[in-house]
């Protein structure tokens, strides 16, 4: 793996809208990883051991990298430590702030179940090819409408574009921020309608 000791790492809890900043403390080769157990959390410890799948993200030379993984031990002893076991594959992505665009465009978010689905209304407050950051407003006294790991389809009218553009993908972090649902999305492809365009393609005419 290419972490440096001591980087920060964010790592999301799948089927909890939870997520915390913890730092890399080391590695045994091809078994497990070791991370600080975070000072806050909002779970209590013992649930923290029996949850399943987490997604990790922590930036290495410009780079976004993440990978999904298992919580495998908690550690008391010599200090409070998380053991992860250790990822198969570790997925590199842009740097999100080079091609990254801040807007605040209105869409809905249609979350994909088995057999049914769910919508709601939000605004997107930045957008790459790749992904983008939505804000919901949270309702008092109602349950979060997705989780981690969430099939999510999303439709909005983009500036300067004719017509309603859709965005399939899956929900990467969630947080709650001042009465808002902040909520990441990873598209399942890189979108053509979102600048800046590649010098293959053509800019989508007005």
């Amino acid at each position: 793996m290419n972490i440096q000791v001591g980087a920060e790492l964010m790592v999301s809890l799948k089927g909890h809208e939870t997520s915390f900043t913890t730092f890399f403390v080391g590695e045994k080769k091809n078994e497990h990883i070791v991370l600080v157990f975070p000072k806050q959390l909002s779970l209590h410890r013992k649930d923290l051991d029996r949850l399943g799948e987490v997604r990790v993200e922590y930036s290495e030379g410009g780079i976004r990298n993440e990978f999904k993984t298992r919580i495998r031990e908690i550690l008391e002893e010599p200090t409070d430590l998380i053991l992860l076991e250790y990822p198969t594959e570790i997925h590199r992505i842009e740097k999100r702030s080079l091609n990254r665009i801040n807007c605040l465009v209105s869409a809905k978010l249609e979350i994909k179940f088995d057999n049914k689905s769910q919508s709601v209304v939000g605004a997107i407050e930045n957008i790459r090819k790749t992904g983008c950051l939505c804000i919901v407003k949270k309702i008092e006294g109602v349950k979060e409408p997705f989780s981690l790991g969430d099939l999510i389809s999303l439709r909005c009218q983009f500036p300067g574009l004719v017509g309603e553009q859709i965005a399939n993908g899956e929900i990467v972090h969630i947080q709650e921020k001042q009465g808002d649902i902040v909520t990441g999305i990873h598209f399942d492809k890189k979108l053509w309608w979102i600048p800046p365009y590649d010098s293959e393609e053509e800019a989508p005419s007005i």
